[in-house]
C-alpha cells in the first residue's frame, strides 16, 4: 500500500530534513546566492552535508557559502555561458570524492541566448554530462 508523505507546500527544509544525517555527503546546489537555493544550502549544511554552492559570480557564491557555514565550497557558474559551465564542472571534478546529489535551483526563463532550448541544452548537456 502506498505511504503518504507527511510534508506539503508549507513544509520547511528543516522539517523535511529533521533527523536526517548528511555527514560525509557532498552536494551541489545551483543558484545558491539567494532565496530557495540559499535556504536549501543552509539546511543541507546544518544537517552535516558539504555543499558546493554555484552562483553566477564567485563573489555571490562566496557570500552564500559564508552565510551557510564553513562546510561549503563556492564556485562561479553562469549557466548561460558554456565556458563558465565547463570551468565549474572542472572545478567540481577536481575536488576529492564523489557527489551524492545535485540540486538545480536555476531560472531558465528569459535566456540571453537565442532560444530557451539552446540555454536548456547548454545547461543540461554541458554541466551534467561533465559530472
Amino acid at each position: 500500500m502506498a505511504q503518504s508523505i507527511p510534508f506539503g507546500a508549507r513544509s520547511t527544509a528543516d522539517q523535511v530534513l529533521a533527523g536526517v544525517d548528511l555527514t560525509r555527503k557532498r552536494m551541489v546546489v545551483t543558484g545558491c546566492e539567494s532565496g530557495i537555493g540559499l535556504e536549501t544550502m543552509k539546511a543541507l549544511v546544518a544537517n552535516g552535508a558539504h555543499v558546493i554552492g554555484l552562483a553566477r559570480t564567485i563573489d555571490d557564491a562566496r557570500a552564500a557559502c559564508n552565510a551557510a557555514d564553513t562546510s561549503s565550497t563556492p564556485i562561479a557558474c553562469d549557466l548561460t555561458d558554456c565556458a563558465s559551465i565547463d570551468s565549474a564542472a572542472d572545478s567540481i571534478c577536481d575536488l576529492a570524492g564523489p557527489l551524492d546529489a545535485i540540486i538545480t535551483n536555476t531560472d531558465l526563463a528569459d535566456p540571453p541566448v537565442p532560444t530557451r532550448e539552446a540555454k536548456q541544452y547548454c545547461h543540461d548537456h554541458r554541466f551534467f554530462e561533465r559530472l
